[in-house]
């Protein structure tokens, strides 16, 4: 009894220590706390692989060999671990009972590896099970927007836009009852995920209801990148509605506000530098050289950042590619999208892109 209580107290500490550390290095990667997580996977409490017996080490292996797969880019690894800890929990129901908020935590663990896989049978079943959970319990919205976040982004990985229809409802519902009582960043965030939906939909007026929704929002600071891409956002769906008559106070607008926050970045000039232009294009062949132009340098900036993914760059390129097919935005983003393919392999670079 004492060697298994000492056992499971070493895998506990261990699964402390690796949170902290994943939650640091997740926020800010470096070597040195790389390497200490890869430290902790190679103990050798976890490098015999041999299975503990105790309920609360297993659980804690698991996790601490599914969030190392969740860092290092393992999805299918840390489905596997997540998917291995749901079935030690189900194998102990009197657990479950007595330690609902964890287990809802393995759920969501989960659900989060499932976005990236192809099971959608899987990814149903354990939505629901969260949500019947959720349901059950009190002051979850934030935990719900976090639910609704994972199934629309599950659904447009798919181009599933008719399954992301019925997500977005649901939150507009609980939107329009609770708007007084959600938290700032929480709001913007189910704002911008559900303007981003009616502007692949090709709603543009509805979508420029959320962009302005998000504009209006002063009670943060935070959330800048969704604040800025809301600016640009706001330029091109005037330009789809056609206010010619307000675009040009639109664009200087814009750009007051991008250099105030210090916002002039590459997205921001090729998007503001093309709507500048558009207006004044003399015919329909002027305009579609300026979309291909458009989406040229779009997919250039795709293809040479390599820091952190640029918000609303993936739907501005699938505008941008609507306009010079000259389809609808909601036939090019299914038609790429249920293809299974990176974003990169969608938009691959143009020779006069790679050529300067």
């Amino acid at each position: 009894t004492l060697g298994l209580l000492s056992s499971t107290m070493q895998y506990r500490e261990l699964m402390d220590v690796m949170q902290v550390l994943a939650a640091r290095y997740a926020a800010t990667p470096t070597k040195q706390d790389g390497e200490k997580l890869r430290a902790i996977i190679h103990n050798p409490l976890l490098g015999d692989h041999a299975q503990p017996t105790s309920f609360h080490a297993r659980l804690a292996l698991h996790n601490m060999l599914g969030t190392y797969a969740l860092l290092t880019g393992n999805s299918a690894d840390a489905r596997e671990q997540y998917r291995s800890a749901l079935q030690v929990w189900r194998q102990h129901p009197v657990m479950i009972e007595q330690q609902p908020l964890q287990y809802q935590n393995y759920l969501m663990n989960y659900l989060n590896c499932l976005v990236d896989s192809n099971d959608a049978a899987e990814f149903t079943t354990i939505m629901r099970e969260v949500k019947k959970r959720l349901a059950a319990g009190q002051d979850n919205f934030s935990q719900f927007s976090d639910l609704w976040n994972l199934e629309l982004l599950f659904y447009m990985n798919r181009g599933n836009l008719h399954r992301c229809q019925d997500v977005v409802h649901e939150m507009e519902r609980q939107m329009a009852t609770q708007a007084e009582h959600i938290d700032p960043p929480i709001f913007i965030t189910l704002c911008y995920n559900c303007g981003m939906y009616y502007f692949l939909k090709g709603h543009y007026a509805k979508a420029l209801d959320y962009v302005n929704a998000i504009q209006s929002e002063t009670r943060i600071e935070s959330k800048r990148d969704i604040q800025i891409v809301s600016r640009l956002l706001s330029l091109v769906i005037h330009h789809e509605l056609g206010n010619v008559d307000i675009l040009d106070n639109m664009i200087r607008a814009a750009r007051r506000y991008l250099k105030k926050n210090d916002a002039a970045d590459a997205l921001a000039r090729i998007v503001t530098r093309s709507m500048v232009a558009l207006p004044g294009s003399v015919d329909r062949t002027e305009q579609q050289e300026i979309y291909r132009a458009l989406r040229a340098e779009l997919g250039g900036l795709l293809h040479t950042n390599t820091g952190r993914e640029i918000v609303g760059l993936p739907e501005l390129l699938f505008w941008a590619e609507s306009k010079v097919q000259q389809r609808p935005v909601s036939e090019i983003f299914i038609d790429k999208m249920v293809g299974g393919a990176t974003l990169q392999e969608m938009f691959p670079v143009e020779p006069e892109v790679q050529s300067t």
